[in-house]
């Protein structure tokens, strides 16, 4: 995939040619280079139609579309004397920073994600590059606003290759169990305000939950196979080489042992 910088499309796909610049008095906001990173608490509930594309939360829960758990894949920017990028851009510290966070850095060329391992895009502005990703397309406005707008059905094809090819590491039942109780707050308090009464809001959520339940219980299985090993194991209390207390610590002992009874 050539990362050279690629003409600006005009809404309805329209294709420039070489004599319409449709840079000339565009007005837009920087996009810097940037790379991605996964946190393990990273991971949202989504149902989508059939295409891909996201369905409005007022339909969630009555089953006409999938619900899923996907990860949340941030972009990353690189900016200079921002999280200790220096003037050269080199981002050592701030992957180190992040990984310190336990997030998973991707950098652009990461081989384990397949046909998503070149995922920046490059725009030529005249006035310097702009940065994107591939699911990002790009609008001059009327007014010459350039506008950036997510394809939402590549974006999740994108998310549901880094789950189901064990890019991101698994959803954990830590972060199930985080996203399960915030919802289960929001019942709680819908049911408080029913005061028993019939409330289409409050059997909405419900049917939300059962459809989260239902789709934990698929990621679960899913991420098994890649969750294998993260278990600690009990290390037994005999095991290791016998030590013997240095005497400071055998004073300490002693003075806890309870006094013999006269």
């Amino acid at each position: 995939m050539s990362h050279a910088p690629q003409p600006l499309a005009k809404p309805n796909d329209y294709e420039p040619t070489a004599t319409d610049n449709v840079w000339k008095g565009a007005k837009f906001e920087p996009r810097p280079m940037f790379f991605l990173s996964h946190s393990w608490k990273g991971w949202e509930y989504i149902e989508t139609d059939a295409s891909g594309k996201w369905l409005p939360h007022d339909q969630w829960g009555k089953s006409k579309g999938t619900g899923e758990f996907l990860p949340r894949i941030e972009k990353i920017p690189l900016v200079r004397g921002a999280g200790g990028v220096g003037e050269d851009l080199d981002p050592a510290k701030l992957v180190g920073s992040l990984s310190k966070k336990g997030c998973q850095v991707f950098p652009r060329g990461y081989r384990p994600m397949g046909p998503f391992r070149n995922y920046i895009k490059v725009w030529d502005s005249g006035r310097g590059p702009l940065y994107s990703e591939p699911w990002e397309r790009a609008s001059k406005l009327p007014d010459g606003q350039i506008k950036f707008t997510l394809d939402e059905a590549k974006h999740t094809e994108f998310r549901r290759y880094m789950r189901d090819e064990g890019v991101v590491a698994p959803m954990s039942p830590e972060v199930w169990t985080l996203i399960r109780d915030r919802h289960v707050t929001e019942i709680d308090r819908l049911k408080e305000l029913a005061q028993g009464a019939k409330s289409p809001k409050l059997e909405h959520m419900q049917n939300i939950l059962d459809a989260m339940e239902k789709a934990w219980d698929a990621e679960y299985a899913r991420g098994a196979e890649f969750r294998a090993g993260d278990e600690l194991e009990e290390i037994p209390e005999e095991s290791g080489p016998d030590v013997e207390p240095t005497p400071a610590e055998q004073a300490a002992m002693n003075r806890r042992k309870p006094k013999k009874a006269d």
